[in-house]
């Protein structure tokens, strides 16, 4: 798989067309500026992809197992 493939992007457009759809308003910069750092702290994309890729069942067992030989040689 080509993996510089983007799979997430909010554009400055989407933030506007959410402005206007709930909020009935168009947003100035200055305001956007606001939004857009807001937005850049809340989507932590790390977190996100580790727990995705934790939800693959081979890595949930491969760390299932790391835990495992880690408890048994701790009780050991």
């Amino acid at each position: 798989m080509n993996t510089n493939k983007t799979i997430f992007c909010v554009r400055v457009g989407d933030i506007q067309d959410v402005a206007e759809e709930r909020f009935g308003t168009k947003l100035s910069d200055s305001e956007l500026e606001i939004v857009i750092k807001q937005v850049q702290e809340r989507i932590i994309t790390y977190d996100v992809i580790a727990d995705a890729v934790g939800e693959v069942e081979r890595v949930s067992k491969m760390v299932d197992e790391e835990d495992k030989k880690f408890f048994e040689t701790y009780h050991s």
